[in-house]
Parts: structure tokens; sequence; C-alpha cells
């Protein structure tokens, strides 16, 4: 049995989930979830997943239960070293033959532990029906249709005042409005931009040039991440968040847009390691 202990954000999660249920999938083991001590249940409540997690099963609940008083070993990720601050969890091609009987509570935030699985992986993340919903009367209200809107992820928050040596400058993790304006420089004139914000303010006042928009407010995370699946373009951040909206986003002919390097982009190394998408369009952040 392998015991998934999710943490992080909704797009931290789904990297934890698509790695482990890949490598469980494969080697026919059993999964077992749970959520670490702090964070939320993102993860299930977002989407329409399988009985695993504990909290729902009853044989889990006790498995588990059995479990944690024999201690079972830990997974053990490698990280690479970005500065004197930043220590950062990396791919480990040893996670693909993990024998079973572990407790993971990893990042894993690489392509390189799922990709080959994309298909399956796209049919995990399916939105509640709740969500559906939700994301089908959104629609209903823009005025254009998904070929001609271009959705833009703004990530603010936290990434303010995170440095650990990887900042941009005073603004810290944020990517500055120069590789916004780059970046809708490359989507046609006549789409209409759907702005997506964990500070839906400061984004309406970022893109007050733009006359044909829709700032979101008041949504459901998956239901925003989701829409981005419904516009053909893709301009996203340095966030787990969006790079799930574009990674899970099968339009035909879309075209998705995405800082160089991830939050590495103001060092010039990526960071985290193995996100690259060979068909997006990368662009060099500039402070």
């Amino acid at each position: 049995m392998i015991w998934l202990k999710l943490q992080g954000g909704l797009g931290n999660q789904m990297f934890q989930y698509a790695a482990v249920r890949t490598l469980v999938e494969e080697k026919r083991y059993q999964l077992v979830c749970t959520r670490s001590a702090g964070y939320e249940n993102l993860l299930y409540e977002a989407f329409d997943l399988p009985g695993y997690p504990v909290w729902q099963n009853w044989e889990n609940r006790h498995l588990t239960s059995f479990w944690k008083r024999k201690a079972p070993d830990c997974y053990v990720p490698e990280f690479v070293q970005y500065s004197d601050k930043c220590r950062m969890e990396c791919f480990n091609a040893a996670f693909k033959n993990l024998p079973d009987g572990r407790q993971i509570g990893s990042w894993l935030q690489s392509t390189e532990y799922f990709q080959h699985n994309r298909e399956r992986v796209l049919s995990w993340f399916g939105p509640r029906k709740k969500h559906r919903r939700q994301l089908e009367l959104l629609e209903s209200q823009l005025p254009e249709p998904a070929e001609k809107r271009c959705c833009i992820h703004v990530r603010r928050g936290d990434y303010k005042t995170i440095d650990e040596g990887l900042s941009g400058g005073p603004d810290g993790w944020i990517l500055p409005e120069g590789y916004y304006r780059q970046a809708i420089g490359q989507v046609p004139d006549d789409v209409h931009f759907v702005v997506v914000s964990d500070d839906p303010e400061a984004a309406e006042r970022m893109f007050s040039h733009l006359p044909d928009k829709t700032v979101l407010r008041g949504n459901a995370a998956v239901v925003d991440m989701f829409l981005m699946t419904r516009c053909r373009y893709n301009i996203i951040a340095n966030s787990t968040f969006s790079w799930w909206g574009a990674w899970c986003n099968t339009m035909p002919g879309r075209k998705v847009i995405a800082p160089l390097y991830h939050t590495g982009w103001s060092i010039g190394r990526w960071c985290p390691d193995r996100l690259f998408v060979p068909d997006w369009d990368y662009l060099v952040v500039e402070r």
C-alpha cells in the first residue's frame, strides 16, 4: 500500500496525485490518500475521484490506522540547491521503481512522473457536477466563444513576500507587468480576455487598458482553473494552478504562453525542474 499525504494548494495536490496514482496503477499497488496536517482537502472537493481518501472510506481508515502503528518507511525525495536560501525538491528517476509500503509526503512537481500517462491523468481530473454546472453558467455569460477567448492568470498573494533566493525584486515571485504585456502581444487583437487572479482588484488595475475583458470573482478554484481549458489562448503565471489549467487544455489549436523557467525566471534556471512542456510558447521574463 502507498499512503499519499496531500499538501499545498490545489495545483500542488494535483501534481502529487498524478505522480502517485500513475505509480500505483503501473505497479498494481493499493493507494490511500490523506491530507497532511495544516492543509485542506482541496483535491477531493474539486474532482470526482474514486473512494480512496481515508476520511471517506471505512476500510482505508482502519487499514491506515493499523499501518501507522507499523511506522511505514517514508519516501525521501532528492533536492537541488539553488542558492544559500533555496533548496527545492527535484525529479527523482528512482521514484518510478518505488517499492510498496511507503508513505509519501512530497511535492513531486515534475511532468516526468506522469507525462507518459497523460490521457489517464486527464480522465482523473474531471470537476465535480456542481463545479461543471458553475462552469457552464459562467461560460454562458461570456460574450465570445471559446475559440475567441484568452484566459490570463495572475498569481499574487504570498508570492509578494516570498524570497528564498529566487526573488525578482521587491515584488518577490510575482511576474512583472512587462511579461503580461509581451504575452498579450502574441494573441489576436479581437479576443475576449478572461482574467483569473487571487487578487482580482489588483488584476483589474493591471489590465485596465484592455477594453474587452472579464475579471472573475468569487468562484471555486477549480472553476477558475478549468475555465482556462475552455479558452483557446492561455497566458499563465509561474504557478502550479495555471500550469494545470493549461496542461488540461485539450482544445484544438490551443496556444499556451508561459514564463520561461517558471519560479526560477529571475535566475535563469528551471524551478522546480522538469516542468517544460514542448508545445508551449515560453517568454524570457525581464525584471
